[in-house]
C-alpha cells in the first residue's frame, strides 16, 4: 500500500471515529443543579465500557456548555445512562427488542447503539459497546 493510501484511509478512519462520538442535544437537558443544557448544543460522547449500580452500561457526555452554576462541562462532565441516550442525543438508536437481542446472541454478530456490526462482547471502532454489554447481556 502506498503511503498516499495509508494517509487516506486514516484520515477516513478519523473523520468516520469523530463523527461518531461529535453530536447535538436533540432535546433540552434540565439538570438537578438548575442547569439546562439547551438543544442544539454540541457534544461529545465517551463510552466508559463499565456498568453503574443498577447494572447498565454508562457514558460521559462533554457538552460545549458552560452552566449556569459556572460549570465547565467539557472539563466535568455528566455521567448519563446510556439506555436513554437516544431520547437525548442525536445518532443513536433505540434498544433492540426482545426478537433482536435473541437473534444478536444466536448469530453471534450484535449491533451497537451507533449502529456498528460488532461481536456480541464488542465495541465498535467509535467506542460504543454492542447492545448485549449495554442491556447486561455479554
Amino acid at each position: 500500500m502506498r503511503i498516499e493510501q495509508i494517509r487516506e484511509t486514516h484520515k477516513e478512519v478519523v473523520g468516520n471515529i469523530e463523527e461518531s462520538v461529535r453530536r447535538k442535544f436533540i432535546r433540552d437537558l434540565k439538570l438537578k443543579n438548575g442547569d439546562a443544557i439547551p438543544k442544539g448544543t454540541s457534544v461529545e460522547v465517551k463510552f466508559l465500557g463499565k456498568k453503574n449500580s443498577a447494572g447498565e452500561t454508562a457514558c460521559y457526555l462533554h457538552p460545549d456548555y458552560t452552566g449556569k452554576s459556572g460549570r465547565n462541562y467539557i472539563t466535568k462532565p455528566i455521567k448519563f445512562p446510556f439506555i436513554i441516550l437516544h431520547k437525548t442525543i442525536s445518532g443513536f438508536g433505540k434498544p433492540p427488542s426482545m426478537g433482536r437481542v435473541e437473534k444478536m446472541i444466536d448469530s453471534g454478530v450484535a449491533t451497537t447503539p451507533t449502529g456498528k456490526r460488532v461481536e456480541p462482547d464488542g465495541f465498535g471502532p467509535d467506542g460504543s459497546p454492542s447492545w448485549l454489554l449495554v442491556l447486561g447481556i455479554s
